[in-house]
């Protein structure tokens, strides 16, 4: 398993970010530096009416195509849902919009987000909001990041609270 460095975390933030429709740029403020009057919140068309605050619950997920030094295409898959458990070496999910849970490994390298610093399992819970990152169709977690996370890092839309 590839190791990620936080270059590809960024840019893995930044499309998810963008995939989302966070389209608040010029809105909320997607960090924190100057917010713009709500007047000039957007989104992305069809998204309008939907709560801010509920917008997390309709972000189905993303898929992330790239392609190594060598030229290797590469798949990155974003998984957003709600914990239902946490073991000692996965975490179930419930991915949005799905009844059906699934299971991903937590390795060693797994990196977990889920306060100002890199956290563990431990502090993931039943019921958080999280988004699962994985490498082609691996269930091997590679990210795991709790979407209040993402909102205490500066990313500010209501999206990200919990």
């Amino acid at each position: 398993m590839k190791s990620l460095v936080l270059p590809g975390i960024g840019v893995l933030a930044a499309v998810l970010l963008a995939v989302v429709g966070l389209g608040v740029v010029g809105g909320a403020g997607l960090i924190d530096a100057q917010p713009a009057p709500p007047q000039q919140n957007q989104t992305l068309p069809g998204l309008e009416g939907i709560p801010l605050d509920q917008m997390f619950s309709h972000f189905m997920g993303a898929e992330i195509n790239m392609t190594d030094k060598n030229g290797k295409a590469l798949t990155y898959k974003i998984t957003p849902g709600v914990v239902s458990s946490v073991g000692s070496n996965n975490i179930v999910i419930t991915p949005n919009g799905q009844t059906v849970a699934q299971t991903f490994a937590v390795t060693p390298t797994t990196i977990i987000y889920s306060q100002m610093t890199k956290g563990t399992l431990q502090t993931l819970s039943p019921g958080d909001k999280v988004m699962v990152v994985t490498e082609g169709q691996s269930m091997d977690a590679l990210i795991i990041c709790k979407a209040q996370f993402a909102h205490m890092m500066g990313f500010r839309h209501p999206m990200f609270r919990q």
